[in-house]
């Protein structure tokens, strides 16, 4: 290795099965774990530090192997509680140097940034090596006009719902009332998959598709049923057995901490009959399913038609998900077995009044669900840092706005989504390449390793503007994103439409929910193109759904890392500046490889060698490159530009 880089930086270890003899392990397996030094560095002996229920320990390791430029240092211990915490003591003639997820430390840091191991998780792991793609139903596809909603066909809180032609701009909420409806359906959805399965993906995430007055849905009216203008519940069985049949995975979308004022439980619009509910009856059962101080009713987040669901309510908690036909089971059962949950504001649920019970019910959702398989893939909404929630005994995923969108978008100059407001209109100045990474590692490197691979990347949602929207803009941008997303630690998410730059804008969250239009050119857009090429490319790919990461440089805008695992790598190498740069990557940090020759995934770049533990590129501006030493098998439809 050239001595411009530092033996500290070629210290490595993760969760793969290049360091760990199980990575999803049984409570009392001896685990072998591993970890790599370069033969350069002054250590004289590596110890394995660490803890288990509560009680610390310290193993000497052994060598394991060594080669020209690493020694591989090994040590079994056996699992004797649900999470095994650890580190790496470096030794050298009475100095020592600590190694975890955040890295080499010439001090005790604290426990934070531990590998954790856990035992017994409950992996949902179909989702390693997924691509998602999210779909608000009514923007989607109309499938069967017959479904939609006719204006005036029903009125809400004093507004009548307006039916919307396909071409035309979704109304602003002061205009519409969230009542204005394109016809989205199931039907469409299905009538799509062909489209879908084109563009690579193989896993869907609805937003709610149960019965409610709006076209967002998050004021569900009937948990027990599916909306009638999305086609009920036999279009939904309809749409599940046909996503079985072509390999699609189907999660949906529920908000378990609220109901929309018209819900059965509450019935304040009387659509159930004038004695119907909460609202209607105190004496009732499912008065207590609701938080209230005195007479007056828990508003959530101060929304007149959103009512809070109080989780000291036993029967609450039976019947959304203790009992054996509980809302949250009988979706994951047949005829629907859909393969999971995206929760709405996850971090809000069972936090209001005088209580907070958020940590016991979601314990007790995530045991009643596993229960039925431990494939069930558990997410929820979060926007903040998601680490307690993430340990392996609530969610198994979240959002992943703070630990992906976020410092993503700011690596492109926008404003932080939470400081706009601070910080004025004016678009921000990009961040550098050593921020965006300290700001991916502050997450990532808090969370087990089997979780990291589960978080669910995305650039866009129904909840904030495409970032394509921000102007100035172009397209070699939308390809520096796509790589991140798409080769990232976790599972990324597609937002309807983003493959075809759909229009919107930036104002309000009407802007990033426009009907998708569709044409004959659909599957020959440029977005479509680059979306579809990465995703094959990641279903090939086992170093995308379950390897190593390891960034390579951080100088000024340009930011490169690799992807490895079995001695396969992918590398990427993204820019944010305005010239081409050529920059030198220590590749050799890696670790053995299959074949010293990378090539470039769109054919943008010659193919690179590795030349004395490194590789030279020229990165373009403003845009990516991604390079393989994989030995791909290219199909018809997985061509190049």
């Amino acid at each position: 290795m050239k001595k411009n880089w530092s033996w500290k930086e070629g210290v490595y270890s993760d969760g793969s099965s290049d360091f760990l003899s199980h990575t999803q392990p049984a409570l009392q397996d001896r685990v072998t774990f591993k970890v790599r030094i370069p033969v350069e560095s002054p250590v004289d002996s590596v110890h394995f530090w660490g803890s288990q229920k509560g009680t610390p320990f310290l193993k000497p390791m052994k060598l394991d192997s060594s080669c020209a430029r690493f020694r591989t240092y090994r040590v079994k211990k056996k699992l004797e509680g649900r999470v095994l915490r650890y580190c790496f003591v470096l030794l050298q003639d009475g100095n020592f140097w600590i190694y975890n997820q955040a890295g080499l430390f010439d001090y005790i840091p604290s426990a934070e940034h531990e590998f954790r191991l856990l035992a017994n998780f409950d992996c949902p792991d179909w989702v390693y090596g997924r691509t998602f793609y999210q779909i608000f139903p009514d923007r989607f596809c109309n499938g069967n006009p017959e479904l939609t909603p006719r204006t005036g066909q029903y009125s809400f809180h004093g507004h009548q719902v307006i039916r919307r032609d396909w071409d035309s701009k979704p109304l602003e909420y002061q205009e519409g009332r969230c009542l204005d409806f394109y016809g989205g359906d199931l039907c469409g959805i299905e009538q799509k998959l062909s489209y879908l399965k084109s563009l690579g993906v193989d896993a869907l995430y609805l937003n709610p598709i149960f019965h409610a007055p709006s076209h967002h849905k998050y004021d569900c009216q009937d948990f027990e049923n599916v909306d009638p203008h999305f086609g009920g519940n036999q279009d939904l069985e309809k749409l599940m057995s046909t996503c079985k049949l072509h390999d699609f995975r189907v999660i949906l979308d529920i908000s378990v901490n609220h109901v929309g004022s018209s819900h059965i439980w509450f019935n304040r619009e009387e659509r159930y009959g004038k004695k119907v509910g909460a609202y209607h009856d105190p004496a009732c059962m499912e008065a207590e399913f609701f938080i209230r101080s005195g007479s007056q009713f828990h508003q959530w987040a101060g929304v007149d038609e959103l009512l809070t669901l109080n989780y000291l309510s036993s029967s609450l908690r039976d019947r959304i998900y203790r009992k054996e036909d509980s809302i949250l089971k009988k979706w994951l059962k047949k005829p629907y077995e859909i393969d999971g949950w995206r929760f709405d504001v996850g971090h809000c649920m069972a936090r209001e009044g005088n209580q907070e019970m958020y940590r016991e019910v979601w314990g007790e959702i995530r045991t009643e669900l596993k229960a039925l398989g431990a494939n069930f893939y558990l997410m929820a909404e979060f926007w903040e840092d998601p680490e307690e929630f993430l340990q392996g005994d609530m969610w198994d995923a979240c959002m992943n706005y703070f630990g992906f969108l976020r410092p993503v978008r700011a690596f492109l100059g926008e404003k932080d989504w939470f400081l706009k407001s601070a910080l004025g209109k004016k678009r921000g100045k990009v961040t550098g390449a050593a921020t965006l990474e300290r700001s991916l590692r502050q997450s990532r490197a808090k969370l087990p390793f089997q979780i990291q691979n589960l978080q669910f990347n995305l650039l866009n949602s129904h909840d904030i503007h495409r970032f394509f929207h921000l102007q100035p803009f172009q397209f070699s941008q939308h390809r520096l994103c796509a790589i991140l997303l798409m080769t990232y630690p976790g599972v990324p998410s597609i937002f309807y439409g983003d493959e075809q730059e759909i229009s919107g804008h930036i104002r309000t969250n009407e802007g990033c929910r426009f009907p998708l239009p569709w044409n004959e050119s659909n599957e020959s857009s440029r977005g479509f193109h680059l979306y579809s090429v990465l995703a094959r490319f990641r279903k090939q790919s086992e170093v995308l759904g379950y390897g190593g990461y390891l960034p390579l440089l951080m100088e000024a805008g340009i930011f490169a890392y690799a992807r490895f695992l079995k001695g396969e790598c992918v590398l990427c190498v993204v820019s944010n500046e305005t010239e081409p740069r050529e920059v030198t990557l220590p590749i050799g940090l890696v670790g053995t490889l299959i074949s010293n020759s990378f090539e470039e995934l769109f054919g943008h770049h010659k193919t690179l060698e590795v030349c004395e533990m490194e590789i030279s590129v020229t990165v373009p501006p403003g845009d990516g490159l991604i390079f393989s030493n994989l030995n791909l098998v290219f199909s018809p439809s997985f061509t190049r530009e």
